[in-house]
C-alpha cells in the first residue's frame, strides 16, 4: 500500500485473512476481509475482492454459518465467471455444505472443483477439495473412497504443504487405522484426533469454534452422552450424517 501496488495489497489481505481463519482467529480475519474488500473496491480490485470473498465464504463455513456461506460463495461465482481462481473455493464451500446436507448435486460439484484445482497443479488448491471428497466418502461408509482422496494430496507431497495439511493427512489416515505419527507443529485438535483422544477433540474443536468437527469427533467417542450431543449439533446445522450402530454395555 506504502508503495501503491494495489494488486499486491489485495494479495497481502487475502493471504492475511487465510492465516487468521487457518489459526481460528475468526474476529480478526473478519476484520482483515472487511478492510480489504473496501479497498479492493475502492482500487476496482475484482481479482483480489473475489479471493477475499472466498476466505469469508470457507471461514463462515468453517463455523457453522453455512447459509451465508454459501451466499457468499454464490456471489463469487457471479463475479467470476470462469475466473479458475474464485471457482474453486467457492463451489468447495458450496458442494461441501450440500454434501454435509446430503444434497444430490455435491459430488458432481466437489469434482468440478478438484478437476479445476489439478489444472492449477497447486497443493493449497488441490489439498481442500481432496479432503472435502474424503469426507464424503467416510460419512458413506466408502473406505477406499477416502483412500483414494488423500492419495490425492499424498501424490503432492513434494510440493511445499502447510502443517495444517499435513496433520488433516494424518488424521485421515488415523481413521483409517494406519497409526500414523503426530507431525510436528499439528493443531491440536488435529493432534488429539490422530491420537484417537476423541472427546479431548471434540473439546478442542468446540474451542476454537468449529461445531461440525466437534460433532464427528463426538461420533467417534459414540458414548450415551455424546451420541446425542453430537446430533443435536448436526441437527442446528441442518446435516446429514451416516448414523453409526453403536452398542452399550448395561
Amino acid at each position: 500500500m506504502a508503495h501503491g501496488l494495489g494488486h499486491l495489497a489485495g494479495r497481502a489481505y487475502a493471504n492475511l485473512a487465510t492465516f487468521l481463519a487457518d489459526l481460528h482467529r475468526f474476529e480478526r480475519s473478519d476484520a482483515v476481509i472487511a478492510e480489504g474488500l473496501q479497498y479492493t473496491e475502492d482500487h476496482d480490485l475484482l481479482l483480489r475482492s473475489v479471493c477475499l470473498s472466498g476466505v469469508l465464504a470457507e471461514s463462515e463455513m468453517k463455523r457453522g454459518r453455512w447459509d451465508d456461506a454459501i451466499a457468499d460463495a454464490l456471489g463469487v461465482l457471479e463475479q467470476t465467471g470462469t475466473m479458475t481462481v474464485g471457482r474453486i473455493p467457492a463451489l468447495t464451500v458450496i458442494g461441501t455444505i450440500n454434501m454435509r446436507r446430503g444434497e444430490a448435486d455435491a459430488h458432481a460439484m466437489l469434482r468440478e472443483a478438484l478437476r479445476l484445482a489439478e489444472d492449477t497443479e497447486e497443493i493449497q488448491r488441490i489439498a481442500p477439495v481432496a479432503f472435502a471428497l474424503a469426507q464424503e466418502a467416510w460419512l458413506r461408509g466408502d473406505r477406499d473412497g477416502v483412500r483414494e482422496s488423500i492419495q490425492v494430496v499424498l501424490d503432492r507431497v513434494d510440493a511445499p504443504i502447510t502443517r495444517q495439511d499435513l496433520s488433516h493427512l494424518a488424521s485421515w489416515a488415523a481413521r483409517l487405522g494406519d497409526g500414523p505419527s503426530v507431525p510436528a507443529g499439528a493443531p491440536t485438535e488435529l493432534a488429539l484426533q490422530i491420537g484417537g483422544r476423541w472427546q479431548e477433540a471434540a473439546d478442542a474443536w468446540h474451542t476454537v469454534g468449529r461445531p461440525y468437527e466437534q460433532a464427528l469427533a463426538l461420533i467417534e467417542v459414540g458414548s450415551r452422552a455424546a451420541l446425542p450431543e453430537a446430533f443435536d449439533i448436526l441437527d442446528r446445522l441442518g446435516a446429514h450424517t451416516r448414523r453409526r450402530t453403536v452398542a452399550f454395555v448395561g
